[in-house]
């Protein structure tokens, strides 16, 4: 059975499952361009400034209009890419689904090259961004972690011993990032000199910055994403 057809209750084999996971690798492939799906409505004129003179242009809006449908359907792919394994299950990142077509004419601006011609052309524009202060949400993840536990309050030392585990390993401190950085820097530095000391005789973990640990996390959402819109 094909991926798209699968529902989230519908009873799958083990070995359908893994002909549909391999049939949506097979069919990836890199998008050079993308068919419009309609021309805006009403274009509007924005102002550009053009170098050595001191009059201002009027540039119209380039952007196409969106398909309902396939926003609906990126939408259930989010969904879907919502379960993505991450360390802890802290999801360290924010999804931003842009689809508007003021929204893409101003997220084009921010693009390089062809990417900002991708942007006006598609229905919308997912953007992954990796969360580097992560410990500015340990009230949330504690919450999740009671919610977790079938209803019942994990307890407060655990869930504290949780929490602090996820600061060490994603050096996601709530701090100002002039603070944090040398905060990072210097622990990780110390574990690794524990660890160099003791010739690896005592187990300790291999730690990251927080650019690389909520990096590293967020690819995994978005390698679900574009698989779950691969199968559709």
């Amino acid at each position: 059975p094909s991926a798209a057809s699968m529902t989230d209750n519908e009873e799958i084999s083990p070995s359908s499952m893994a002909v549909a996971f391999d049939s949506i690798n097979r069919c990836r492939y890199a998008c050079t361009r993308f068919r419009r799906h309609a021309e805006p409505k009403e274009k509007t004129a924005q102002p550009v400034a053009k170098k050595g003179k001191n009059k201002v242009l009027l540039a119209e809006t380039t952007a196409s209009e969106s398909d309902k449908i396939v926003i609906r359907q990126a939408l259930h792919c989010l969904n879907i890419a919502r379960r993505a394994p991450s360390g802890f299950n802290s999801q360290p990142y924010r999804l931003l689904m842009v689809s508007s077509v003021q929204a893409k004419e101003a997220l084009a601006k921010c693009c390089h090259g062809r990417n900002a011609d991708r942007v006006r052309d598609s229905d919308c524009t997912v953007l992954f961004l990796a969360d580097r202060e992560w410990g500015r949400d340990l009230t949330r993840f504690g919450n999740f972690l009671d919610d977790g536990d079938k209803g019942k309050s994990m307890n407060k030392w655990v869930k504290r011993k949780i929490q602090l585990l996820v600061l060490l390993f994603s050096s996601g401190y709530p701090l100002p990032r002039f603070l944090s950085a040398p905060i990072s820097f210097l622990v990780r530095s110390i574990i690794g000199f524990i660890g160099t000391i003791t010739r690896r005789r005592l187990l300790v973990p291999t730690l990251s910055s927080a650019e690389t640990w909520s990096t590293k996390n967020t690819m995994l959402v978005a390698m679900s994403y574009m698989l779950a819109a691969t199968s559709r």
